[in-house]
């Protein structure tokens, strides 16, 4: 199943590093600025399906703004990011997810993920306050909390995501689609 997922967030939270982990994760994460949307893929087993998850990372800065709205509007679901060391990523999560949300509408599924937990001697945003605002957003899924650079909690996020995205209805018909030998060969 072809699964569009949009990772959404300021510039420098880790949101590049996290979608790298998460395709290829005994790699360590490559730190590079993303320009513009990036996508990378993985194909996933999990519940008895076969997921192909399309990773779209978005890049942070407001230059990149008039993107934003062709990119999310088909997505399955949204993962936004902030960085437990920075304040204003946090603060900024309303932002990103007032733009998800402008799209896609109030029941659209998104998961936060707080990124570099690792760093717990410079963290300033704490897991209590994480947990008031996901009662004021009304989010889908507890916090996740892990680390990109070190891998800590990466394969419960994954979990956490793939467990979010809801199963496509596949079209079935029930009149003979002929294969190309038949159609060229009768």
């Amino acid at each position: 199943m072809r699964t569009k997922v949009i990772v959404m967030g300021d510039e420098k939270v880790g949101k590049t590093s996290i979608i790298h982990r998460l395709c290829f994760p005994l790699d360590m994460p490559r730190v590079s600025k993303t320009i513009g949307i990036d996508c990378t893929s993985r194909v996933i087993g999990f519940n008895n399906i076969i997921y192909n998850v399309q990773f779209w990372d978005v890049a942070g800065g407001v230059q990149w703004l008039p993107l934003y709205p062709k990119y999310i509007k088909n997505a399955d679901l949204a993962v936004v990011v902030y960085d437990v060391s920075n304040e204003n990523s946090f603060v900024n999560l309303k932002k990103w997810i007032g733009v998800i949300r402008k799209e896609n509408g109030d029941k659209f599924p998104i998961v936060i993920i707080a990124n570099k937990i690792d760093k717990e001697s410079s963290r300033v945003v704490h897991t209590e306050r994480h947990k008031i605002y996901e009662k004021q957003f009304n989010l889908d899924v507890f916090l996740i909390e892990m680390s990109a650079l070190k891998g800590i909690n990466l394969q419960h996020s994954l979990k956490c995501i793939l467990s979010l995205i809801k199963p496509k209805k596949v079209l079935t018909t029930t009149v003979h689609q002929k294969t190309w030998y038949e159609k060229w060969f009768g």
